[in-house]
């Protein structure tokens, strides 16, 4: 029998940080309020996030939203919000959404103050930020007491499987999605039992709204009937949250409740394979910009390594904190192609047949042009026989984003035989596993 007491107790805030937490944020917003009344700023803060609503984890951040007036233009509002964040948060450092915003640990945990507009409904706003404190309130007015502790287990859960957190780097579920799982399935065993029996996508929400959408996770957004609210989640977050609830039901354990996923690398063994390790510092830039440049980087070069006759197998990802390094790992079965590559033409049946074999009659060919069923082919010389040389041309030639394309020259390529390097990287390689524990 799962104490789910004990879990809660582990993992939530003791009554001194709930204290903390409460004068810290109740002291920011009379700062701020006083600062927006002392320089007639026509704006007023508001808590928000799960430190409002009773569904927070040990540590979480403060989130404090500046709510302004509509008569202020876009620009005003983020220079304002960002005056004011540095007028009350002495150390804060200024971060970048949808926008800017001021972020602080100077108090021992993370706060951010960030700008948005006052709204009363969500066809109202003028940027995605304004719905924020209407999920607020929605959340507190949908969630009973008793629900906020299954809200917490459901969190645990999704961070146990690393699948908890909407960013880029995740694309998993994030808090305010989690909450809406509970408020529509009502606990947190009703909502794996659901799951774990789940068929194909997670759709939630009126008929008529989820029309216009196509994504594995699909719910409509209470506060905003035109948004899906899990668009962020991918179809390998939502298949781990099936499988994890079908390991769960079947076999229930305190395990799968934690702040992050269990890493246990498995034995560095060699597996047969070639590994190619390509390493660059990381830029001065946040998650949701460097996440989505690395796996463009990621899809180039996979895609572009399959049409030259190299087939990856395994790739994984490593970004560190700026100034620290970014890893790509690619395994690949073989890494030596034949000096020779068979060229598939078109069909007999169309008029490009014959100018397929016109072209290659005078080229250096191995053998053909020759017909095979129904298409014509050539044997033709591979000028790409080595995967190293043509992963440098592929990373040369390709976009890559803004960023890394900056730094190309600066990336360091390493072969390994058999097994991949001691690295980062590796560590998170040789960790893949679902369901966790």
């Amino acid at each position: 029998m799962i104490d789910f007491g004990c879990i809660l107790s582990t993992f939530t805030p003791d009554q001194e940080e709930l204290g903390k937490v409460k004068r810290l944020s109740d002291d920011l917003i009379r700062e701020i309020s006083k600062y927006c009344q002392g320089h007639n700023i026509k704006a007023e803060p508001i808590l928000v996030g799960s430190s409002s609503r009773g569904t927070s984890l040990k540590g979480a951040d403060i989130d404090i939203f500046i709510r302004f007036h509509r008569s202020y233009e876009i620009r005003e509002m983020e220079r304002l919000g960002l005056q004011i964040g540095h007028a009350v948060l002495r150390n804060g450092i200024e971060k970048y959404a949808e926008h800017p915003y001021v972020s602080s640990y100077e108090f021992g945990q993370k706060v951010d103050i960030v700008p948005c507009f006052i709204i009363n409904d969500a066809s109202e706003k003028l940027t995605s930020v304004d719905r924020t404190p209407l999920h607020n309130e929605y959340l507190k007015k949908h969630l009973s007491d008793a629900q906020k502790k299954e809200v917490i287990l459901l969190k645990l859960f999704l961070r146990r499987q690393g699948i908890y957190g909407s960013e880029l780097k995740t694309n998993g579920f994030s808090g305010y999605v989690t909450e809406l799982l509970i408020v529509n399935f009502g606990s947190f065993l009703s909502t794996l039992n659901h799951l774990s029996t789940l068929k194909g996508n997670l759709v939630i929400g009126d008929p008529n709204s989820v029309k216009r959408f196509e994504s594995p996770v699909i719910i409509i957004d209470p506060t905003d009937p035109i948004r899906n609210a899990g668009a962020a989640v991918s179809l390998t977050s939502l298949s781990i949250f099936k499988l994890s609830s079908k390991a769960f039901i079947k076999n229930p354990s305190e395990d799968y409740f934690g702040m992050g996923p269990i890493r246990t690398p498995r034995k560095n063994v060699d597996r047969g394979t070639k590994f190619f390790l390509i390493k660059f510092r990381r830029p001065d830039v946040v998650d949701d910009i460097i996440f989505p440049q690395v796996q463009k980087m990621i899809s180039t070069i996979t895609r572009a390594s399959e049409n030259l006759g190299f087939r990856i197998i395994n790739w994984e990802q490593f970004v560190g904190e700026v100034g620290d390094n970014v890893e790509v790992l690619l395994e690949l079965e073989y890494d030596q192609l034949p000096a020779m590559k068979v060229h598939r033409g078109p069909p007999v049946d169309i008029e490009n047949a014959l100018s397929f074999i016109e072209k290659h009659k005078g080229e250096e060919i191995f053998r053909g042009p020759y017909v095979k069923d129904d298409r014509v082919y050539a044997e033709l010389k591979n000028g790409n026989t080595e995967f190293l040389p043509s992963l440098k041309n592929i990373l040369e030639k390709a976009d890559l984003g803004r960023h890394i394309n900056k730094i190309k020259g600066e990336f360091i390529i390493e072969r390994y035989e058999g097994k991949p390097p001691e690295s980062e990287v590796t560590n998170i390689f040789l960790s893949r596993k679902n369901p966790s524990p």
